[in-house]
């Protein structure tokens, strides 16, 4: 059987006795797209049926699709238990912006960075003129500052569970 196939069978056995407590280890590694959904709409339904659902997983997305809490642990500590909700508050917002000059861009990176004291770099690719900018709570004041540009593209980039992992100290 594929990899895939193999998980399949495994989360089958996992809930075929319907029981109330599930330890999950990295369940949708080896699915595809498909599957993946299909198995957090199962998680989501058994979550409503009152189960207690233990999972294990570096998937940011199925994390905060899934999950009420999580527990963050490093070299086997457990270093925080955090409420999804606040976790993705803890998130940061990284932002690549395209502007339609490299005049613009080289002043949106200056102003900006020091007028709110954060983040920015100029991103050389081929001939667009891109700004990588990190915000860590409002999108508000990025916002009013690009209305004072021409702006052709702005692409947000999600952090990863990995990068918010790593910010954690045990």
């Amino acid at each position: 059987m594929s990899k895939g196939n193999k998980q399949k069978v495994g989360i089958v056995c996992a809930f075929m006795n319907d029981p109330d407590v599930i330890i999950l280890d990295e369940p949708t590694s080896g699915l595809d797209p498909l599957m993946q959904k299909r198995f957090i709409d199962l998680i989501i339904s058994e979550k409503h049926k009152g189960k207690t659902i233990l999972m294990s997983s570096h998937i940011f997305e199925e994390i905060e699709k899934t999950c009420d809490r999580t527990a963050i642990l490093k070299k086997g500590k457990l270093i925080s238990i955090e409420n999804i909700y606040e976790l993705k508050t803890k998130k940061n917002k990284v932002f690549e912006i395209v502007f339609k000059t490299e005049n613009d861009a080289v002043k949106f990176n200056t102003e900006f960075s020091s007028k709110y004291n954060i983040k920015t770099e100029i991103i050389n690719n081929q001939n667009n003129y891109i700004v990588k900018t990190v915000l860590y709570n409002d999108i508000n004041i990025l916002i009013k500052e690009l209305s004072n540009y021409d702006i052709l593209d702005i692409k947000s980039v999600n952090q990863t569970l990995e990068e918010l992992f790593m910010h954690f100290d045990y």
